[in-house]
This record gives C-alpha cells, structure tokens and sequence, in this order.
C-alpha cells in the first residue's frame, strides 16, 4: 500500500485493479480492513487507482496509513480483507 492525501483527512483508500477484481463492480463504498504489523484499520473505499506497479492493491488516505506506519516509509505490505 501507498498513501495520497488529495481529499482531506479520515479513514479511506482507493481501489487498484487487482483489489477492485476481486471485490467486484459493488467494491466502491465498501469498507475494507486493512491489517500490517499487527495493527489493522477499517476503511471505506471512496474510489479508484491505477496504484503502480500492479501488485500494489490500495492507497491509502495519509490518516490510514500513519495509524499502520510511518508515512515515511512510502510503501508498506498490507492484508486486505473485506
């Protein structure tokens, strides 16, 4: 996972290719639980992303990605689940 912050603060993400695939067309607004580390947060998906290279599945919103990490690090390995 990445992170943007483009749309203001809260607890959102969006959707890459790989992830919408697997949820479906019903994926946006959905609330997903994204987990690394040991720690997890539920979000809601608010819309989609190209999230380059394909193997990235969400960006999170920059307040979703600090309670997981340090936004810092720039990319972190994420559990996505639904």
């Amino acid at each position: 996972a990445t992170w943007w912050n483009s749309w203001g603060s809260g607890l959102y993400a969006a959707a890459g290719p790989r992830l919408r695939a697997a949820m479906g067309p019903g994926y946006l607004h959905r609330y997903v639980t994204v987990c690394s580390r040991g720690v997890c947060v539920r979000l809601r998906l608010i819309t989609s992303c190209a999230c380059q290279p394909p193997s990235r599945l969400i960006d999170l919103s920059l307040d979703a990605f600090s309670r997981l990490a340090s936004p810092s690090l720039g990319v972190l390995e994420v559990i996505v689940s639904w």
